[in-house]
């Protein structure tokens, strides 16, 4: 971890800094404080780092005086600073974990996580940013370099990560595996954005290590833990979509809650955009220590109606989610070496078609259930490890349709999955070895799987996965780092089994299908500077036997193993403050390319893209103007169209009020640009100019 303090505390000057890591990432919420010689007791001025790691003190006084920094996942760090102290002041903070490396979860629970390698190929999303007031996870994480939207857009809207989507994203909610039986992939969209805390990124080769389904990466969400009272009342003109949020914490509780609607948007062109819903959502979290043991408790309901399924075939085929139900329930229990949890998710969604008076419902329900060990170990005094074990489960996974004709007539109802289940076990251990400036890190998970589903054969799958990588410090300002691993993704119960309809059309269970296996390289670099960062990483993928949707027939899809696929890009990010840490300079930039045996594009590549993003703080105002460029995409995978570029302008401000309140205004798509979110062929445009004003109370 780095700490840059800018001028001098003697001449009655103002402090600030910037906290990173040792792979050059922001560091949030560690605490600064400033203590004054001679006046014990309490520190003279604290701050806490936003989600850019920056921290600043307004007046100092007098010096000679004290920094210290803590963060609960690093050792703590103090300088005394006699005048004339300098301008700025290098410093590295040890992790207290793993050696030269930093634990890749700092916003997690505790350093000791679930499955753990070590990537600098990850990012941390904050949507408590006072800047960032997002309305979705997907629109959380789209300016995360190798992640973008895709599918069809709503509320339902899912994210891709390195050109690969829906079941090769593993998604995760407090260490909870969320999984979906949508063919369009995992959202969860379930729990409102204002109740989260923040949302970890993982690509990288090493992401494989966390199972199947992670061949592109890891989504990571973890809900805000409140402290005193917290609201925001928000409402934004595309859809008059509206926010009310309140949240309390104290003595070990945090109590949230959260309702959201929207109703329908409208494109550029004057479009209607079917994209209307109604959600509630809520937290409730408890804390405790015991001696040497710390408890979590998590439940977290929500309850959503009326979800509109944006397509551009609307209203000529009108694909709506009548009711979708969660309940996320955890316990963890973590001592200095050992973590672990238990986990179960009881969820259901409606999903209704409607084509000229032509009504299918299906109603789809899941037990969803899980648990897992974890074990920090010390092999010997430079080699450092952790070693687990990895269960999730599924049970009375059904899938029942139902129709109606245009006339009224009901027809025969269906069950297109009875009684589904499926269980999977995984053994995995991870090594990381510091050799100087080096550190080694190696890991390897094994993995057994079964499904079954009323009147089908029973399906086994088994295989083993494994990475291994090098990070290099070169100085203080150079990191190099290298990543291989093979992965595995088992296909999922809908792809074997489900035959009904869907919002896409009819759909072809295949069980023959085989698992999807994967060789990755990733090679990145990060820049430190006093006042910069700027980081790069180019990946290769080779995916055999590659699971694609494909169509037998107008509106009817079955699922098939391609021969081989490959996926190539090259992610770049930093930013810049200016000295006077007013000024500030963002951006990023993503290309990706990929391609079948056969020369043909996958699907779910997304158009490349750069932002740049300009920064201004005042004393009590921070503004930010982002210019986005989307490439045009004239040749789309199957299942995609193509789309052209676009130019999007963002424009943000926010506003400190008096008592704890602060106001966000925000202008997206400023230039009312007409373009498409995906190349998803039924996807419609994204909405045109939006206008967001919020209001945020913290106690």
């Amino acid at each position: 971890m780095h700490a840059w303090a800018g001028p001098d505390p003697a001449q009655a000057a103002g402090l600030s800094g910037r906290v990173l890591d040792a792979s050059g990432r922001d560091v949030s919420r560690a605490q600064v404080e400033l203590w004054v010689a001679g006046e014990p007791g309490k520190p003279a001025a604290q701050d806490t780092t936003d989600a850019r790691g920056r921290f600043e003190f307004t007046t100092v006084g007098a010096c000679p005086c004290t920094v210290r920094v803590e963060h609960p996942w690093f050792h703590s760090w103090e300088r005394i600073l006699d005048p004339p102290a300098p301008a700025s002041i290098p410093v590295q903070l040890r992790s207290r974990v793993v050696p030269l490396l930093d634990e890749i979860r700092i916003t997690g629970e505790h350093p000791l996580a679930v499955g753990t390698p070590i990537s600098i190929a990850s990012s941390i999303v904050e949507p408590t940013d006072p800047l960032f007031q997002p309305t979705s996870l997907t629109e959380m994480i789209q300016g995360v370099p190798g992640v973008a939207e895709n599918g069809q857009g709503g509320l339902f809207q899912v994210a891709s990560v390195r050109g690969m989507s829906r079941e090769r994203v593993l998604t995760m909610v407090s260490d909870i595996h969320i999984v979906s039986e949508r063919r369009a992939g995992v959202s969860t969209s379930f729990l409102d954005p204002t109740l989260l805390n923040s949302v970890e990124v993982l690509r990288g080769p090493s992401a494989s290590f966390y199972g199947s389904g992670a061949f592109g990466g890891v989504i990571h969400v973890h809900p805000r833990r409140f402290e005193g009272w917290s609201g925001t009342a928000a409402l934004e003109s595309s859809g008059r979509e509206n926010v009310q949020t309140v949240g309390w914490g104290g003595k070990g509780w945090s109590l949230a809650g959260a309702r959201r609607e929207a109703r329908d948007a409208e494109a550029p062109d004057g479009s209607v955009i079917f994209s209307h819903f109604h959600q509630y959502s809520g937290t409730i979290e408890r804390t405790w220590e015991n001696q040497d043991r710390r408890f979590e408790v998590l439940v977290a309901p929500s309850i959503a109606d009326d979800i509109a399924k944006a397509n551009n075939e609307y209203p000529e085929r009108i694909t709506r989610y009548p009711e979708e139900r969660h309940l996320l329930a955890r316990m963890a229990v973590t001592t200095h070496r050992t973590r672990i949890v238990a986990y179960a998710h009881p969820n259901d969604l409606v999903t209704e078609t409607d084509e000229a008076g032509d009504v299918a419902q299906v109603d789809n329900e899941a037990f969803d259930f899980g648990a897992a060990v974890a074990q920090s170990v010390t092999l010997t005094e430079h080699l450092n490890g952790r070693i687990g074990v990895d269960y999730f489960g599924r049970r009375q996974v059904n899938a029942i349709e139902s129709s109606r004709s245009a006339a009224g007539v009901e027809g025969p109802e269906m069950a297109t999955l009875r009684r589904g289940l499926q269980d999977e076990l995984a053994l995995y251990g991870a090594v990381t070895r510091p050799i100087g400036e080096i550190a080694l890190q190696g890991g390897l998970r094994g993995t057994f799987r079964r499904q079954d589903n009323t009147g089908w054969a029973e399906e086994t799958d088994a295989g083993w996965n494994g990475f291994a990588g090098a990070v290099a410090m070169l100085g203080q300002h150079l990191l190099l780092s290298t990543e291989v691993a093979n992965g595995i993704r088992f296909p999922n119960l809908s792809e074997r089994f489900f035959t009904g309809t869907t919002g896409r059309g009819g759909i072809i269970g295949n069980p023959d299908l085989d698992p999807e296996h994967s060789v990755s390289v990733d090679l990145g670099g990060t820049v430190l500077g006093e006042h910069s960062r700027l980081r790069a990483h180019g990946y290769y993928n080779h995916i055999s036997d590659y699971i694609e949707r494909v169509e037998v027939e107008e509106d009817l899809f079955t699922f098939v193993n391609l021969v081989s696929g490959r996926i190539a890009g090259l992610e770049v990010d930093g930013h810049y403050d200016f000295l006077d840490s007013k000024w500030g300079v963002r951006g990023f930039g993503q290309m990706i390319s990929s391609e079948d045996e056969h020369g043909e594009q996958l699907a779910d590549e997304p158009a490349h893209r750069i932002e740049l993003a300009l920064q201004r703080r005042f004393s009590r105002l921070e503004c930010e103007a982002a210019y986005q460029y989307r490439f045009e995409k004239d040749d789309p995978g199957p299942g995609e169209q193509p789309i052209g570029d676009a130019h999007l302008v963002t424009l943000r401000a926010r506003q400190a009020l008096s008592s704890g309140f602060s106001a966000t205004l925000s202008v997206a798509n400023l230039l009312d640009e007409q373009y498409f979110a995906a190349a998803d062929s039924r996807a419609p445009p994204a909405p045109g100019r939006s206008v967001a004003l919020s209001i945020s109370f913290n106690d």
